[in-house]
This record gives C-alpha cells, sequence and structure tokens, in this order.
C-alpha cells in the first residue's frame, strides 16, 4: 500500500503535458494504466532525443520496454501503447482520426485518409495537385517502366560476369583495389549457403521463425519512408489478393537468430576480407575463429557488444517497388543473392565528379522531383538485371537503384574491409557533411564505423606495414594506401574526441597514430631505396661497368683468365617454376618501360635469371664463354621455351614481368593475347615448339674451338689475340668485337640488340 501512494505522489509531481518536453515527461497508456507508466527524459545521454514524433497522431519513445510506438486519440486526447490499441507504426500516417475503445463507441470508428494524390507523397494534400510527380510514387513508377529498359546494359568497365563461384574466386584480386561489380552467374564455388530449393524455404518460413510480432523497419514505396511494421502484417500484404499500397524490407538483420544463421551465410570472400569478422568472429566461423589469434585482434572487454550487426539481412520486396538512389552506409561493399525473383540495378561509377554531383543531389530542394540518373551524362548509368539464383558483389562507393519486378526473397549484407579503406572513408565523411545540413538518422550510417577502423589500423594495417619493414619488402599498395588515407582522419577524430568528452576515444588507441606514422615513413624510405631513379648516378655508371662483358687485355686479379671458367648459376640455385634464385644470386630492382617504378607486385618478384645473360645491346654478360663450352648445354636452349616461361606463375601467384625490349623481341604481348583469347573459351594455350639450333650450333662450336686454340697459341708466344688473326701487343683497355661466339650470333638471330 505505502508503494502504490507514493508512486501516485510522484506520478502528480511529475505529471505534465504530453506535449511538453522540456525535460522529460511522465508517460501513461490509458489502457495499460499507471502501474507501466515511464518517466522520460528529453534526450539519452549521447544528446539524441528519446522522444520524437511520427505525425500529427503518434510518436515514438524509443526507452520504452512495450512498445515503442504511442498514438493520441483525437477526441479524449489520452495516449495509448500502439500495440495496446492494435495500432502499427506504418499506420500511423494513414489514419486521419484515430478514436480509442470508449470514444470509438461514442463517436464512431477510426477514420482513414482517402488518396487524393497518387504522384505525391503527401497523397492527401491538394495543395501539391499541380506540383510535378515525385520519384518513387505510383504515377512516377507507371512511367519510369515504360523507359527503364533502354538504359543501356554494363559493360567490362564496370561489371565483370563470371559463370560460377569458382570462376570469380579465381578472377578476384585480393591484393588490389576493388573497383570492378561482379556478377555471378551460378553460386556454386562461392561457399554461400542458402535453403535449398526443395526445403519450400519462402516468406512464410521467416515469419514461423522469427514470429508474426516481430517488428522490422520497412518502407512504404509510395512515400519513400520507413517505418516499423510486423513481419507477420506483411507477410500478410504480401499475400493479398490487392494491394492497395507497396511495402519492401530492405533491412531485416538475423546475425542474433541461430535458426536462420544456420541456413544462411555469406560467401566466403566476405569473412575473408571483412574487418567485422575478424574483430568480431563467431565461433562458427570457420575462416576466422582462432582462439591463439585473438590475442592479436583481441577487441576490449567494453567493446565486445559493439559488433555491428550488417553481414546478414533479409530482404522481401513487392512487385513493382522501386528504391531510389543511394550508396550503402559507410561505403561498406555488398553481396546480395537473389533466391526468389528477380531485381534490376541502376549502378553509377564511383568518380570524383559523380560523387560530388550526388552529394549536391542529396542536398537538392528539388531532390524528391529529380531522377538522379537524368544529370549524369549519356552511358553513365547502366542497367543490371539480376535473375534467381545469381549474385552481385558491388564494391565500396557505388551508387544505385533498385527495382523490384517481381516479388523477390533476397539474402545479402554489409562489410568493410583493407581493399577499400580510401573510399570507406570518403563515404562516410559525406555521410556526416550530410547529417549535419539534412538530418540523416543514426541507424542509416554504419554502426560504430569509427571504432571499427581504429581497430583495423591497430589489427591489421599497422601490422602489415610493420612486418613488411622488418623484413625489408615493399608492403602490399592497397595496404599502404589504406594507412595513408586512415592516419588522418584518425589524428582528426582523436581530436575531436578530446574536446568532446561525450565520446572519448579509447586510451588504447593512444600509441596507434605515432606507431602507424612510424611505420608509413619507414615504409617510404625503403621504397626510395629501393627505387632505381634514387641511385647516386656513380654508383649507376658502376654497375652498368661491371655488367659488361668487355676483355680486360692485361688479366688482373680481379679478372678472370680464358682458362678459368666463370662461376654461373648452378642449376640447383634456379627454378624455372617459381622464377627465383635460392642461393646468391645478384637481384635487380624492376622498372618499367617508361623509367618509373613498376606496380607494386612487380617489386615484390625476384628477377628471373636466364642462364645466359643478354645486355639490351645483345652482348654476352659472362666474361668468358670457354666454360659453358665445357658445361652441358644451356638449359634456356635445350629445356626451356622463353615465351612459356614467362607465361608461367611463380609458387606465390606472381607473373615474372620482363623488360619490354625482351618481350618485344620474344613476341610476349602477341602470346600473352592469344593465351587470354584462348582462356576465355575455356581452352589452354598451345605448347610453341621449342626453337633449336643443332646445326648451326655444331658450326659454331667448331668455330669456337679454333678460336680458343688460336688464343693459347698466342699467349705463348706473349701476345694477345681479340679475334682471329689481330694480335695487339702491350695493349690495355677495351676492345670491340664482332659477334663470334655461339652464344653472340644466337642472340643476333633472335634480335636482341
Amino acid at each position: 500500500m505505502l508503494n502504490s501512494h507514493l508512486f501516485l505522489i510522484i506520478s502528480l509531481l511529475f505529471s505534465v503535458s504530453e506535449n511538453e518536453h522540456s525535460a522529460g515527461s511522465f508517460n501513461e497508456c490509458g489502457v495499460c494504466g499507471p502501474e507501466k507508466a515511464i518517466w522520460v527524459p528529453d534526450t539519452s545521454d549521447t544528446g539524441e532525443p528519446l522522444i520524437e514524433p511520427t505525425s500529427g497522431h503518434g510518436l515514438s519513445i524509443k526507452i520504452d520496454p512495450i512498445d515503442t510506438f504511442w498514438i493520441q486519440c483525437d477526441e479524449c486526447e489520452k495516449w495509448f501503447h500502439g500495440s495496446c490499441v492494435g495500432v502499427e507504426e506504418y499506420e500511423d500516417v494513414l489514419i486521419d482520426k484515430f478514436h480509442c475503445g470508449p470514444c470509438a463507441a461514442a463517436k464512431g470508428p477510426t477514420k482513414m485518409k482517402t488518396i487524393l494524390l497518387r504522384h505525391r507523397f503527401a497523397f492527401d494534400d491538394l495543395s501539391q495537385a499541380n506540383l510535378p510527380p515525385e520519384v518513387g510514387t505510383e504515377t512516377w513508377i507507371k512511367e519510369f517502366i515504360k523507359t527503364e529498359a533502354n538504359i543501356p546494359p554494363p559493360n567490362d568497365q564496370h561489371v565483370t560476369i563470371c559463370k560460377t563461384g569458382f570462376d570469380f574466386m579465381d578472377q578476384f584480386n585480393r591484393r588490389a583495389d576493388w573497383k570492378k561489380v561482379y556478377l555471378i552467374e551460378q553460386a556454386r564455388g562461392l561457399e554461400l549457403r542458402v535453403p535449398d530449393k526443395n526445403e519450400n524455404f519462402t516468406l512464410r518460413s521467416i515469419v514461423d521463425i522469427l514470429g508474426r510480432s516481430y517488428k522490422v523497419d520497412t518502407i512504404d514505396v509510395y512515400r519513400q519512408m520507413t517505418q516499423s511494421m510486423c513481419i507477420g502484417t506483411f507477410y500478410d500484404k504480401m499475400i493479398a489478393s490487392q494491394r492497395m499500397r507497396l511495402y519492401n524490407i530492405l533491412s531485416l538483420e538475423f546475425s542474433q537468430n541461430e535458426s536462420m544463421r544456420k541456413m544462411i551465410s555469406p560467401p566466403l570472400l566476405v569473412p575473408e576480407l571483412s574487418f567485422v569478422h575478424k574483430l568480431w568472429p563467431d565461433k562458427n566461423d570457420l575462416v576466422n575463429w582462432d582462439p591463439e589469434l585473438q590475442q592479436v585482434v583481441e577487441v576490449l572487454e567494453e567493446h565486445r557488444r559493439n559488433k555491428p550487426e550488417v553481414a546478414l539481412f533479409c530482404l522481401c520486396g513487392m512487385a513493382g517497388s522501386y528504391t531510389d538512389f543511394h550508396i550503402d552506409f559507410g561505403g561498406s561493399s555488398v553481396w546480395y543473392h537473389i533466391y526468389e525473383g528477380q531485381k534490376i540495378f541502376y549502378i553509377v561509377e564511383p568518380t570524383d565528379e559523380y560523387l560530388d554531383l550526388f552529394e549536391e543531389y542529396q542536398r537538392s530542394e528539388t531532390k524528391t522531383e529529380t531522377f538522379f540518373g537524368d544529370l549524369l551524362p549519356p552511358g553513365a548509368l547502366r542497367r543490371v538485371v539480376i535473375e534467381e539464383g545469381q549474385t552481385l558483389m558491388i564494391p565500396s562507393g557505388w551508387i544505385h537503384a533498385v527495382y523490384t519486378p517481381i516479388d523477390s526473397l533476397v539474402f545479402g549484407g554489409n562489410f568493410l574491409h583493407a581493399l577499400n579503406v580510401p573510399m570507406q572513408l570518403k563515404i562516410y565523411e559525406m555521410e556526416q557533411r550530410l547529417k549535419k545540413e539534412v538530418g540523416t538518422e543514426d541507424k542509416y550510417l554504419f554502426p560504430h564505423f569509427e571504432l571499427v577502423n581504429w581497430y583495423a589500423a591497430r589489427s591489421f594495417i599497422l601490422e602489415h606495414l610493420r612486418e613488411a619493414n622488418d623484413e625489408g619488402n615493399r608492403a602490399e599498395q592497397y595496404m599502404m594506401d589504406a594507412a595513408l588515407a586512415l592516419l588522418p582522419r584518425l589524428k582528426e577524430w582523436m581530436r575531436r574526441d578530446k574536446e568532446d568528452k561525450a565520446n572519448v576515444t579509447h586510451s588504447s588507441f593512444n600509441d596507434v597514430l605515432v606507431k602507424l606514422q612510424r611505420e608509413i615513413n619507414k615504409q617510404q624510405r625503403l621504397r626510395r631505396s629501393h627505387s632505381p631513379l634514387c641511385r647516386s648516378p656513380k654508383k649507376t655508371t658502376k654497375k652498368r661497368r661491371s655488367e659488361e662483358h668487355d676483355i680486360s687485355l692485361e688479366p688482373g686479379p680481379s679478372t678472370p683468365r680464358a682458362s678459368e671458367p666463370v662461376q654461373l648459376p648452378s642449376k640447383e640455385s634456379f627454378s624455372v617454376e617459381t622464377g627465383s634464385i635460392k642461393e646468391n644470386a645478384p637481384v635487380s630492382e624492376p622498372i618499367s618501360s617508361t623509367g618509373t617504378e613498376s606496380s607494386a607486385d612487380s617489386h615484390d618478384e625476384t628477377p628471373i635469371d636466364f642462364r645466359l645473360k643478354l645486355t639490351k645491346k645483345g652482348k654476352n654478360v659472362c666474361r668468358n664463354y670457354a666454360s659453358s663450352v665445357v658445361e652441358k648445354p644451356d638449359p634456356m636452349l635445350e629445356d626451356v621455351n622463353m615465351t612459356q616461361m614467362f607465361a608461367r606463375r611463380s609458387s606465390s601467384g606472381r607473373k615474372p614481368r620482363p623488360a619490354a625490349w625482351l618481350a618485344e623481341a620474344v613476341g610476349l604481348d602477341e602470346l600473352e593475347k592469344t593465351a587470354k583469347q584462348l582462356e576465355e573459351q575455356g581452352e589452354q594455350m598451345p605448347e610453341r615448339e621449342i626453337v633449336t639450333y643443332d646445326t648451326e650450333m655444331e658450326l659454331a662450336c667448331e668455330e669456337e674451338e679454333r678460336n680458343l686454340l688460336r688464343e693459347e697459341r698466342a699467349k705463348k708466344k706473349g701476345k694477345v689475340v681479340v679475334g682471329p688473326g689481330d694480335p695487339l701487343r702491350g695493349v690495355t683497355g677495351v676492345a670491340k668485337r664482332k659477334p663470334s661466339t655461339v652464344k653472340q650470333r644466337l642472340a643476333a638471330k633472335l634480335k636482341l640488340k
């Protein structure tokens, strides 16, 4: 009894009008009574409002454990939980006059609005009758589908089409920026798990698993607005014979539902790349769950509950639905599998020009009346049709709209990763600007985006750079790009958080900035030191001279005599398959034909030693050819097909890159083009016949033996012979001679001059 009296006193002290929220309000449902009334402050600890109006009748109380949606009776003016009076949030905007139970008995039932305009979001406002159609309304969609097929399909620049998931996994480059959209026609090979068609899995199955009362954000297509709806209600509307309005579910995230998660999982590439999967791995994640690895990427206890749940979505769309142009939150990448139905995507490449245009479009006062595709130059907008059973993989930043021709059930998800860090940050900054100017709600942003990037910088990017620097290797270029893009943003976030004590960066990240800057500086110095352009002219000249195969006429201690064999790399030290030298063989840094540094992949490669060292002038690098005559024949001529050697890949997956002059001499470009064409046709590259020079080699060897005999006789007489019948006495220096040896004549035949 004492408790009840105390509760009434508190109610009298704090009760104010529900429409006055200066310091908070005491909210009591007309059905539940004072026992379940709650005190609601104006804002949360983070400054977000806890009470927001939904329309003229309703409001949303975000912390109410019974129902967040409340509605007011237009007669008695009492407030009610929507669930207590059988009204859902999506219905609020459709109601003209709401009457509670007692008032309905006296004044009549609730009155719904009449649809007066089918070309405007405000369908009951006759003052807008003469205004243009708004994008997504019933009138606009009917006109749009008459011409949307005229939008051109994508070309190879925009979309790569793979027949199977195996093809996609082979073609996808995990060591470079991800720029193109992939359309996979058959999911086989993606390691994607969805219910088998024989299991008769439908929307009804999802309703049975989640329960009819499970609430999910649903888009009212004709208003392009999102409001809450029970999934049971959505199912009823989906199977109804007549649909007064179209609804579209895009954000049914089911990561926390064990039954759904057992039946559906993303393609294997997602956990391989995703920051979230690596930082917060599930115990059933075969890719990332490793108790030992958790010591390296361990998430602090206070952040364990901050895992962004955005990797597993179910999307249910009614036929005729349209979703206007958008970029997935945080610049996240998307996997998108059509389980049932069909979808049509309208995609725009995220160039700087188009991203700037899209941001201005979002700010435009006439945005709702303007189709974004009309603002683009011809060819910028492309149409991609995705059929049942196909999968779409979209990288960061792509602007897209979606049309649903038939009822569809789709599974998909979002993920952040290292291949697109600069674009992800760019989109996030755009979202923050629009949030301040337009008022984007937090639920439309990637959850804990900054926290994920702090952890990614500390656990992945920083570690990659440190390992590369410790080993003296070039870091992967996409990782270097990620580090350079993240560093200034992390500095800005930390500076902001120090000023705003309501959201302070955790102290465990305090040393990330210093360490990341240090490793970036080390990597930049390492790259400069490896660049041929940074070598001093003296060293370059000295190196070039040491590589010339000039014959010194006064043999010194460092110059081998004609009778001394030159130690070439042995067969054991050279691997044709890997293209690497296993022992102490010289390694040079490759450069491109333009004289600049080649790509990051090229710098990680070990140049191939061909045994037959040829300079650009076609001269033999070996100082003494006599030893090569004594040794067994050169493997390049008898065991190795040069052009096919370049077509092979090393054990690390890299492909040897010969110098431009050598590629041109052996016709490597034409070979690669032919190989690519045959590969697309599903054929293998035919083996080229090995060119032999048996007769010429035999004659050349005999000639060389005669030359060697002349040299030996001349030495006995105190003469040094450069060429046959050309004695010189007491001369030191370098003498040029015509290509007389076997290898020199072979070089001339191959046109390697």
